[in-house]
């Protein structure tokens, strides 16, 4: 994961344009180099109106069965579920933030968006999590990691691109302990980031596939 949100890689506005100026129609999807995400595939070409509205999954939260091993039995379950339900519905809302202020109109019904997003928050590590009886706890160089999974689709069902990515929270800085407050105010800026990098990376295909359609 690298902390850019203001510029898109040019390997993949290159591979954009490679797509939709290919004749050949196929399901297949490529690997493609980026500098922001670990992985990233596109389909081999694609076929799609250039209208911009999305529709946005609720987001899955898993942790990282290291994770569990070691805190399954100091941390509650009622935490735990919190930590997925919250965590999910900010990665979501900072979707469609981004996607809003880019010119995106957010639908609410799937059926009616020209474009999909199924994100996954996977592999979550909480460094210093709230462990029972304790709400408070020291807290380590960084708050925690996570993957996240990101399948973008037509309405239509057919993949456009995914993407997937490692990435840890910012560095700490100030108080030296650790709760849930302060956990999901790092990880806000992990989600935040990997939203806006996304967001960019669908948005400059609609860009490219609108200039096509003029």
């Amino acid at each position: 994961m690298k902390y850019i949100t203001t510029i898109v890689s040019k390997l993949f506005v290159l591979s954009v344009m490679l797509v939709l100026t290919s004749k050949a129609a196929s399901a297949s999807l490529e690997p493609m180099q980026s500098q922001e995400f670990d992985e990233f595939y596109i389909a081999e070409s694609i076929q799609l109106s250039p209208r911009r509205t999305v529709f946005i999954e609720e987001v899955p939260v898993s942790f990282s069965k290291v994770w569990l091993n070691e805190f399954s039995n100091e941390t509650s379950s009622s935490y735990r579920q919190y930590i997925k339900k919250t965590y999910g519905v900010e990665f979501k809302s900072q979707m469609q933030k981004s996607l809003s202020e880019a010119g995106w109109k957010v639908l609410t019904e799937r059926d009616k968006a020209n474009i999909i997003v199924q994100p996954k928050l996977d592999e979550l590590n909480i460094v210093a999590p709230e462990k029972i009886g304790i709400s408070d706890t020291i807290l380590a160089r960084f708050a925690g990691s996570s993957v996240i999974n990101i399948v973008i689709s037509s309405g239509a069902g057919d993949t456009l691109m995914t993407i997937s990515d490692y990435g840890t929270t910012p560095a700490t800085i100030g108080s030296p302990f650790a709760n849930r407050r302060t956990n999901f105010i790092y990880f806000k800026l992990l989600l935040n980031n990997w939203a806006q990098l996304s967001s960019t990376y669908l948005d400059s295909l609609m860009e490219e596939i609108e200039k096509q359609a003029q």
